[in-house]
């Protein structure tokens, strides 16, 4: 008795769920988890259970196999004063250095396998730090973009005055522009010409400001020109470089 009460009402949510979509077919989708829905059920107006079934046990068999596989241990290396969060991590591996940004703690360069943690951007105006990158020609030049694009109620009181530049392997920084960013999610260097340099900027969490979406840098930082803006309340958070072109 149980077992068909519960199946009848398994069987009424999917006739409620299949009228819904049905009803919204030629509709704007106005909520975040209709949208979600949709997108998964594509081209149907419904989820396949069966189908979601199958993949909720490939998931658990490829796990169960990948922790029989991966016996790895992990050691904190610190540093263990830092505030927030790690926001980003670039790897000299010329050299084996590792540089590691922090939401609101600055940046930390790691040597000696792990041993050596030592903060190198303390005298910076903005210690929130939200993406890193390393010259890929040369690891001695690096860019720190400031302000943490993860959004979120608390990380609006710590926002960044720009991109700085490093070319000794952080241990002097210069500003090179876009102040009024406000956060940067991500610095991309074409690895074919060093001197040109992409930058996702976010802008104001809760407001607006035209200094959002894509800069790029042809002169290593000197100058930038927006060159994706949609409007003064659109921003950027991240970017990726096509390394064939």
């Amino acid at each position: 008795m149980k077992k068909s009460l519960f199946l009848s009402a398994v069987i009424a949510a999917l006739l409620v769920s299949v009228n819904f979509f049905e009803s919204k077919k030629n509709e704007t989708f106005q909520y975040p988890h209709d949208w979600t829905f949709a997108q998964r059920a594509y081209p149907n107006s419904t989820i396949d259970l069966k189908h979601q079934l199958k993949v909720k046990r490939e998931v658990q068999q490829f796990k169960n196999q990948s922790e029989q596989k991966l016996n790895y241990q992990w050691v904190p290396e610190g540093p263990t004063n830092i505030s927030g969060r790690i926001t980003d991590i670039a790897v000299d591996q010329t050299n084996n250095i590792i540089y590691t940004s922090a939401a609101s703690g600055g940046i930390f360069k790691v040597t000696n396998n792990g041993q050596t943690v030592v903060p190198i951007f303390d005298n910076a105006s903005a210690l929130s730090v939200g993406a890193l990158a390393i010259d890929p020609n040369n690891p001695s030049t690096l860019y720190a973009g400031t302000g943490e694009a993860n959004a979120a109620s608390n990380t609006g009181a710590f926002p960044g005055d720009g991109i700085y530049k490093s070319t000794d392997g952080g241990n002097t920084w210069n500003n090179v522009g876009l102040s009024k960013s406000y956060y940067i999610g991500r610095i991309a260097i074409n690895p074919k010409n060093s001197n040109q340099i992409y930058a996702a900027c976010m802008g104001k969490f809760w407001g607006t400001n035209p200094e959002r979406g894509v800069y790029r840098s042809n002169d290593g930082g000197t100058t930038w020109t927006n060159v994706l803006n949609i409007n003064d309340s659109t921003g950027c958070i991240d970017l990726v470089i096509n390394p064939d072109h």
